[in-house]
């Protein structure tokens, strides 16, 4: 789920997804059964783009010749749209939809904290991140203690010059979850909830009252010393 330039539901496929619900048949790919046309085009993607063309998760899928095709064994769903419950296609919030994965994957380049992967483990779901977000370099130090993501985390070292060898690791771990069983998929995600309660408010709050503190002392000090600082 990368959000995009969205034009709006692909109409075929809410067609088909309509009559699936009433046949309990079809998938999502380039052909079905039942007669309607899905776009032999982007038989991945759930929302058209105002410029495909120029969309770069779009070029990638066509560069590495993935089209989901049936003897394809990795199927693709690129939903560009931000999911708040009236997309056309899901017409669920993105929380709905996060609980059913087994896995998020946020390998960020940069953010301050990152609440993806912190709401992924909040909602039991593993992820993998990097040190590049404020809440990788949070958990490496305070919970992603275990090879690998045996701990429901995987923090990922990301500089700039490492991209290809992070999308190695990515896959590595990926492939690694897929040969899990269910009661080991089961453990991960108790140790990702279980991560998610050290970085719970409860916890956190007392940093923003130390800061709160420092701030208003220091603003004291300076009204005090208001000739000081203009002197200054």
């Amino acid at each position: 789920m990368v959000p995009g330039w969205v034009k709006g539901p692909r109409k075929d496929l809410q067609a088909w997804l309509a009559e699936d619900n009433s046949t309990e048949s079809g998938s999502l790919s380039s052909g079905n059964s039942s007669g309607l046309h899905v776009s032999p085009e982007c038989p991945f993607i759930t929302h058209e783009l105002v410029d495909p063309q120029h969309d770069m998760v779009m070029n990638q899928i066509r560069h590495l010749g993935f089209c989901n095709a049936e003897k394809e064994r990795v199927k693709i769903i690129f939903v560009p749209s931000y999911l708040n419950g009236d997309d056309g296609i899901f017409n669920l919030p993105y929380y709905d939809l996060l609980i059913g994965f087994d896995l998020s994957v946020f390998p960020s380049y940069y953010e301050p904290w990152g609440y993806t992967p912190h709401e992924s483990v909040a909602f039991s779901v593993p992820t993998i991140t990097t040190t590049l977000a404020g809440f990788g370099v949070w958990a490496k130090k305070e919970g992603d203690r275990k090879e690998g993501i045996s701990d429901g985390i995987e923090v990922i070292y990301r500089n700039d010059k490492n991209y290809t060898e992070v999308a190695e690791e990515i896959a590595t771990l990926i492939h690694e979850l897929s040969l899990r069983s269910k009661e080991q998929i089961k453990l991960l995600k108790q140790s990702a909830s279980a991560l998610a309660d050290w970085a719970d408010w409860a916890h956190f709050i007392r940093y923003y009252q130390e800061a709160y503190s420092k701030a208003l002392h220091n603003s004291f000090v300076r009204l005090s010393l208001p000739y000081k600082l203009k002197a200054e």
